[in-house]
């Protein structure tokens, strides 16, 4: 009589190469999941740099009766806005600056745009103040 206990060569092969499939999409899913985890965090952290050069340039728009005179400079990953400076993550690039103030309006444009960032993002602060 033959023992016939134990498993073949080719059912070792064919349950080997079935893990290695799982592993591989597996690892697959994980890198997608680390790329859109990077992606949120600077995402989050360039809309939170909004939020503060939009609130500073608000407060400094609250407290003055000439809103022309507030200046905004945009150099490499920094902005300042009345002397506060914000500072956008590493590898940032803000191009497309624009400013202007007429007829009570005054607004504030930059395009923001990071190599980890699926897309790029924009920043566009409009604040209206009728004039008397």
């Amino acid at each position: 009589m033959k023992n016939n206990k134990g498993f073949t060569v080719v059912e070792l092969l064919s349950s080997f190469v079935l893990v290695m499939i799982i592993v591989v999409f597996l690892f697959e899913i994980v890198l997608e999941l680390r790329n859109v985890y990077i992606n949120e965090a600077v995402r989050t952290e360039i809309v939170n740099k909004n939020a503060i050069l939009a609130t500073a340039l608000n407060q400094k728009l609250e407290s003055t009766n000439n809103p022309s005179s507030i200046s905004v400079t945009v150099s490499g990953t920094k902005v300042t806005a009345s002397g506060r400076v914000i500072e956008y993550p590493t590898n940032t690039t803000l191009s497309n600056f624009s400013r202007s103030y007429s007829d009570g309006v005054y607004s504030v444009n930059f395009k923001i745009a990071n190599p980890e960032l699926d897309q790029d993002m924009d920043f566009n602060f409009v604040y209206y103040r009728p004039v008397s």
